[in-house]
């Protein structure tokens, strides 16, 4: 009986684990904390760039930074909040079945 009659695809017959390069798999702790220091690094340059580019003052560009912080800040803020409020509805319905 050949691989193929017995369904065995070639890199299983090959000896490939499952779940090897096309599975996703969760990014470490390290390397999604340096990838998020890369991001605010290059954040930081691409306003100093800008600033010279356009000839604006950096500080007004930070303080649009800051402004689109606490707005994205806020907007997280408010969705956990309603999902935690639909998490303790949702619980406390359950209770009552």
């Amino acid at each position: 009986m050949t691989d193929r009659q017995r369904g065995v695809t070639r890199r299983a017959a090959a000896g490939a684990r499952p779940g090897g390069p096309g599975k996703r798999r969760p990014a470490g702790g390290g390397r999604l904390t340096r990838t998020i220091l890369l991001g605010a690094l290059a954040v930081v340059f691409s306003i100093v760039w800008l600033a010279r580019e356009l000839g604006l003052e950096r500080a007004d560009l930070l303080g649009y930074l800051w402004a689109s912080i606490l707005l994205i800040g806020g907007l997280t803020l408010a969705g956990s909040v309603a999902g935690g409020l639909f998490w303790l509805l949702r619980r406390l319905t359950r209770r009552r079945d």
